[in-house]
Protein backbone atom coordinates (compact mmCIF):
# COMPACT_ATOMS: atom_id res chain seq x y z
CA UNK A 1 0.00 0.00 0.00
CA UNK A 2 1.35 3.40 -0.90
CA UNK A 3 1.80 6.00 1.82
CA UNK A 4 -0.80 8.59 0.62
CA UNK A 5 -3.45 5.89 0.25
CA UNK A 6 -2.62 4.60 3.73
CA UNK A 7 -3.09 8.09 5.18
CA UNK A 8 -6.42 8.55 3.38
CA UNK A 9 -7.70 5.16 4.58
CA UNK A 10 -6.59 5.90 8.15
CA UNK A 11 -8.39 9.25 8.16
CA UNK A 12 -11.55 7.70 6.71
CA UNK A 13 -11.25 4.80 9.15
CA UNK A 14 -11.04 7.09 12.19
CA UNK A 15 -13.94 9.20 10.94
CA UNK A 16 -16.07 6.09 10.49
CA UNK A 17 -14.97 4.73 13.86
CA UNK A 18 -16.21 7.88 15.60
CA UNK A 19 -19.36 7.96 13.51
CA UNK A 20 -20.26 4.33 14.20
CA UNK A 21 -19.41 4.72 17.88
CA UNK A 22 -21.70 7.71 18.26
CA UNK A 23 -24.55 6.21 16.25
CA UNK A 24 -24.34 3.00 18.28
CA UNK A 25 -25.08 4.79 21.55
CA UNK A 26 -28.48 3.68 22.84
CA UNK A 27 -31.23 6.29 22.34
CA UNK A 28 -28.75 9.14 21.68
CA UNK A 29 -27.54 7.74 18.36
CA UNK A 30 -31.05 6.75 17.34
CA UNK A 31 -32.39 10.18 18.19
CA UNK A 32 -29.62 11.78 16.12
CA UNK A 33 -30.34 9.55 13.12
CA UNK A 34 -34.11 10.04 13.30
CA UNK A 35 -33.86 13.80 13.78
CA UNK A 36 -31.88 14.12 10.55
CA UNK A 37 -34.19 11.80 8.63
CA UNK A 38 -31.71 8.91 8.25
CA UNK A 39 -29.26 11.18 6.40
CA UNK A 40 -26.30 10.03 8.56
CA UNK A 41 -26.86 6.51 7.29
CA UNK A 42 -26.61 7.78 3.73
CA UNK A 43 -23.39 9.63 4.47
CA UNK A 44 -21.98 6.47 6.11
CA UNK A 45 -22.88 4.44 3.02
CA UNK A 46 -21.12 7.03 0.86
CA UNK A 47 -17.99 6.97 3.03
CA UNK A 48 -17.88 3.16 3.02
CA UNK A 49 -18.32 3.19 -0.76
CA UNK A 50 -15.35 5.56 -1.12
CA UNK A 51 -13.29 3.28 1.13
CA UNK A 52 -14.40 0.28 -0.93
CA UNK A 53 -13.36 1.94 -4.21
CA UNK A 54 -9.98 3.01 -2.84
CA UNK A 55 -9.15 -0.48 -1.61
CA UNK A 56 -10.36 -2.21 -4.78
CA UNK A 57 -8.50 0.13 -7.14
CA UNK A 58 -5.18 0.09 -5.22
CA UNK A 59 -3.23 -2.67 -6.94
CA UNK A 60 -0.23 -2.40 -4.60
CA UNK A 61 -2.33 -3.26 -1.54
CA UNK A 62 -1.64 -6.79 -0.33
CA UNK A 63 -4.61 -6.83 2.07
CA UNK A 64 -7.21 -5.33 -0.22
CA UNK A 65 -9.56 -8.30 -0.03
CA UNK A 66 -10.06 -8.02 3.73
CA UNK A 67 -10.28 -4.21 3.63
CA UNK A 68 -12.80 -4.21 0.80
CA UNK A 69 -14.85 -6.89 2.58
CA UNK A 70 -15.11 -4.75 5.73
CA UNK A 71 -16.15 -1.74 3.62
CA UNK A 72 -18.78 -3.84 1.82
CA UNK A 73 -20.14 -5.08 5.16
CA UNK A 74 -20.33 -1.42 6.25
CA UNK A 75 -22.40 -0.54 3.19
CA UNK A 76 -24.77 -3.44 3.81
CA UNK A 77 -25.02 -2.77 7.58
CA UNK A 78 -25.93 0.89 7.08
CA UNK A 79 -28.57 -0.05 4.52
CA UNK A 80 -30.27 -2.19 7.15
CA UNK A 81 -29.55 0.12 10.11
CA UNK A 82 -32.80 2.08 9.71
CA UNK A 83 -34.49 -0.61 11.83
CA UNK A 84 -34.22 0.83 15.38
CA UNK A 85 -32.65 -1.84 17.62
CA UNK A 86 -31.11 -3.85 14.79
CA UNK A 87 -29.35 -0.67 13.68
CA UNK A 88 -27.84 -0.15 17.13
CA UNK A 89 -26.31 -3.64 17.10
CA UNK A 90 -25.09 -3.18 13.53
CA UNK A 91 -23.40 0.09 14.51
CA UNK A 92 -21.70 -1.75 17.39
CA UNK A 93 -20.56 -4.44 14.95
CA UNK A 94 -19.22 -1.84 12.54
CA UNK A 95 -17.44 -0.02 15.38
CA UNK A 96 -15.44 -3.16 16.17
CA UNK A 97 -14.89 -3.93 12.49
CA UNK A 98 -13.51 -0.41 12.03
CA UNK A 99 -11.02 -1.11 14.82
CA UNK A 100 -9.95 -4.19 12.85
CA UNK A 101 -9.86 -2.12 9.64
CA UNK A 102 -7.55 0.48 11.19
CA UNK A 103 -5.33 -2.29 12.56
CA UNK A 104 -5.04 -3.90 9.12
CA UNK A 105 -4.20 -0.56 7.48
CA UNK A 106 -1.53 0.14 10.10
CA UNK A 107 0.04 -3.32 9.74
CA UNK A 108 0.06 -3.53 5.94
CA UNK A 109 3.51 -3.18 4.41
CA UNK A 110 4.27 -0.06 2.45
CA UNK A 111 4.80 -0.50 -1.28
CA UNK A 112 8.01 1.13 -2.40
CA UNK A 113 8.07 0.22 -6.07
CA UNK A 114 11.34 -0.50 -7.83
CA UNK A 115 14.18 -0.25 -5.32
CA UNK A 116 16.95 -0.74 -7.87
CA UNK A 117 19.11 2.36 -8.10
CA UNK A 118 21.07 3.47 -11.12
CA UNK A 119 24.84 3.52 -10.65
CA UNK A 120 26.52 5.69 -13.26
CA UNK A 121 29.90 4.01 -12.68
CA UNK A 122 28.50 0.63 -13.74
CA UNK A 123 26.27 1.93 -16.52
CA UNK A 124 27.73 -0.08 -19.41
CA UNK A 125 28.00 -3.44 -17.70
CA UNK A 126 25.91 -6.39 -18.77
CA UNK A 127 25.36 -9.79 -17.22
CA UNK A 128 28.45 -11.98 -17.57
CA UNK A 129 28.15 -15.16 -19.51
CA UNK A 130 29.01 -18.19 -17.43
CA UNK A 131 30.54 -21.24 -19.08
Amino acid sequence: MKSPIRIILLILGFIMLLSEGFMGLPFLGGTYILSLGWAPLGSNITMYFVMFLITILDRSNESRSSLSTIAAVGIFANMIAFIPFVGMFLHWLMFFLMLVYIGIVLNTREYRGNTTHYDRHRAGETVREYK
